[in-house]
């Protein structure tokens, strides 16, 4: 009988834990979605976050399926997609909000990733705009 209540609290407690860590792994993953779009590299993302570059590493498979530099490409090129779709910057002013210096290695990537260029993503994806009714 003690056997089997201490390994089931052994069970809960490691059910405890993972809860935990998943909390924890949900606020990392938070916090790389909110500075994604700086022109950081992961290793600089790992710093500001509090972790090393391992842990970082770590929940970032664990929470998110790939590394921290294919989280952090997701991110951007879905926010390059939007701010294609809903603005007039130009494919240089959406490169550097996205946190690419360099807007030709920016265009370089999203062509290889999307299929297409910057620009035709944008002319293919572009919303009306709404106009005000008088």
């Amino acid at each position: 009988m003690e056997a089997a209540h201490a390994v089931h609290a052994l069970v809960l407690g490691a059910h405890d834990q993972d809860g935990d860590r998943d909390a924890d792994d949900a606020a990392i993953l938070a916090a790389l979605r909110e500075g994604a779009c700086s022109p950081l590299s992961v290793h600089e993302h790992a710093r500001r976050i509090g972790l090393s570059l391992s842990s970082l590493r770590r929940t970032i498979r664990r929470g998110g399926g790939c590394s921290p530099k294919e989280y952090v490409l997701r991110i951007r090129l879905n926010r390059a997609k939007e701010l294609l779709a809903e603005s007039d910057l130009t494919v240089a002013e959406i490169a550097r909000k996205v946190g690419h210096d360099d807007p030709a290695y920016f265009t370089r990537m999203f062509s290889r990733r999307t299929g297409m260029s910057p620009s035709a993503f944008r002319l293919q994806q572009r919303r009306p705009r709404r106009t005000a009714r008088a």
